[in-house]
Order: C-alpha cells, then structure tokens, then sequence
C-alpha cells in the first residue's frame, strides 16, 4: 500500500507539500477555546467527584453503623 501511494504521489505537479503564499492561516480563537475548556470542565469535574468521592460520603453519612 505504501509503495503505492508513493507511485501515485509521484505524478503529482508538486510531490512535496508547500504552505499557501496567497492566504494565510487563521488566527486562534483563544474565546471559543476557552469556553468548551469550561464546558468541559463543568461537566467532568462534578461527574468525576461524584464517581471518586461516594465511598468517603458513604463512610461520613453512616459513620460505621452498618
């Protein structure tokens, strides 16, 4: 299969990849980031302290009267 991408790359006008001179690349938008960062956030860490953290809530809730 590799031998054989490389056949047919060979047929192409420019076989190496070359950055666009025309247009140039986008700027980050560091807002949208960070607001799917919170998103994020507000969703694992609440999950992630309910799975980790029941055994210590069960042990104070019932303080060993099981």
């Amino acid at each position: 299969m590799h031998n054989l991408r490389t056949f047919a790359r060979s047929f192409e006008p420019h076989p190496f990849q070359r950055l666009p001179v025309a247009s140039h690349a986008a700027p980050a938008d560091w807002g949208r980031l960070v607001r799917r960062s919170v998103k994020q956030a507000a969703v694992y860490f609440p999950l992630g302290l309910a799975l980790l953290g029941w055994p210590y809530l069960g042990a104070v809730v019932l303080d060993g009267r099981v």
